[in-house]
């Protein structure tokens, strides 16, 4: 059940030791629901929990998208790509923004 894994996801997130799959796992399954603000919130929160991550900016360039923040998806992609300028998927979402 999706839902019942969200939650799961969403509890995993709170934890000290979170990893930023268990974020991009929590982003990928609220997206998937149709749940893009809850999306949108735990990417601002990888941001913060991970702030030296290209993968945390990704996936708020990602929920971003989602939530029609083009401006804010455009900044955190950029910002992933300073900090990663290998990172395939922050390019390949930032090439289709334009």
């Amino acid at each position: 059940d999706t839902t019942l894994a969200l939650a799961q996801y969403e509890e995993i997130t709170k934890e000290k030791d979170a990893t930023i799959e268990a974020f991009d796992g929590g982003i990928a399954t609220a997206i998937a629901l149709g749940k893009k603000e809850e999306a949108y919130t735990m990417a601002k929160q990888a941001t913060v929990r991970f702030p030296e991550s290209a993968k945390a900016y990704d996936l708020l360039g990602k929920a971003a998208v989602e939530m029609g923040k083009t401006e804010e998806a455009r900044s955190a992609l950029t910002k992933a790509l300073e900090l990663d300028p290998y990172l395939l998927s922050a390019k390949d979402r930032l090439e289709k923004l334009k």
